[in-house]
């Protein structure tokens, strides 16, 4: 289910950035559409918080486990000192 929010949240990204695309552009041209603004900016704030909600927590790197392992050792030992 959240690969289709992820998808949706892209699709809104993708539609905001050319709506704000397409608002700079008039604005340059002095005949700024606002509406665009208006538009771009909240379908840019619905696709962000859909795809930020939905996103998958990395798996734990195994590559720097060595020094993971002397740093929680470390850390038993000074609490075991306390």
């Amino acid at each position: 289910m959240h690969l289709e929010k992820t998808r949706i949240g892209q699709f809104f990204l993708f539609i905001g950035l050319i709506s704000l695309t397409i608002f700079f552009t008039t604005d340059h041209a002095l005949d700024p559409g606002v509406e665009y603004l208006f538009i771009g900016l909240l379908l840019s704030l619905i696709g962000i918080s859909l795809i930020w909600r939905n996103r998958q927590v990395p798996q734990e790197s195994k590559r720097f486990r060595i020094l993971r392992w002397k740093q929680s050792k470390a850390d038993r030992k000074a609490s075991k000192e306390q």
